[in-house]
């Protein structure tokens, strides 16, 4: 892990005022439609915000090649993941978020909408300064700005590929959260992707730093929180844990489980 001074001074080497030409071009090569919308997107800290908020909603009504073309051009080194949170991760996923959440799942697209608008947002917040391949966001998701755990849906859907990139992904993931990267630090994207995606090793690695954290409540509430998240079986996976080691005697443990089952 770098220190906070070092990782803000090497960001600002590779930052971009705003996004390049060659993606700019991208856009604009795409069908107007779509090259309207993403020129809207692209500009998003410049423009109304009712007009921005109605562009990211109707990218839930393109079809899914038309999305695809879309996230290619605006992310064009990690698009394709992009594509994958968005166009089925997500839906696998409570529908509802925040900090009032609870943990209903639901097949109807619709009922997503929300979410998927609000992903959208932090993703073109976050990577718009920064033009670079999913395994640097890998890597330094956790000296990005506030927001940054909202990547872990586009690493877990990386992961879920079982790709190059996906099990280089993995890899600095699960570095970052033994403290064993030489620039990534464990934080709640580790936490999200890990949980999300479909790897038992990483379940696992999750489960051992749980049973792990003993008075490090911080760690114990940043896993506990994400569970509800987590792929079906890790979820099982994990309250079996914690009724084996018999947690429910932390806080942090019944505040999550009154979220997961909205207990009140």
């Amino acid at each position: 892990m770098l220190k906070r001074e070092t990782a803000q001074a090497a960001l600002a080497e590779v930052a971009i005022e705003e996004w390049s030409g060659p993606q700019r071009e991208a856009i604009a090569a795409l069908p107007k439609k779509l090259a309207e919308l993403g020129e809207i997107l692209r500009l998003r800290g410049s423009r109304d915000y009712k007009e921005y908020n109605a562009a990211a909603r109707s990218v839930g009504d393109l079809t899914a090649d038309e999305r695809s073309q879309l996230f290619t051009a605006i992310f064009p080194q990690i698009g394709q993941y992009v594509f994958q949170a968005y166009e089925s991760l997500l839906l696998t996923l409570p529908f509802q978020s925040g900090y009032s959440r609870r943990a209903f799942r639901s097949q109807q697209v619709h009922h997503h909408r929300q979410r998927r608008d609000q992903c959208l947002s932090s993703w073109l917040r976050i990577t718009q300064a920064y033009n670079q391949p999913l395994d640097w966001y890998a890597a330094w998701a956790p000296y990005l700005s506030y927001g940054a755990n909202q990547l872990g849906f586009i690493f877990a859907a990386a992961i879920n590929e079982g790709d190059a990139v996906g099990n280089q992904v993995f890899e600095i993931l699960c570095d970052s959260a033994r403290g064993e990267h030489d620039i990534g630090a464990m934080g709640r994207h580790v936490v999200r992707s890990l949980l999300v995606a479909n790897r038992p090793d990483g379940w696992q690695l999750m489960e051992n730093m749980l049973v792990a954290a003993q008075r490090q409540e911080g760690l114990r509430q940043s896993i506990l929180e994400t569970v509800d998240e987590s792929h079906p079986e890790a979820f099982t996976h994990m309250l079996r844990v914690i009724v084996e080691q018999n947690m429910v005697r932390f806080s942090a443990t019944v505040r999550a489980a009154d979220v997961w089952f909205g207990l009140n």
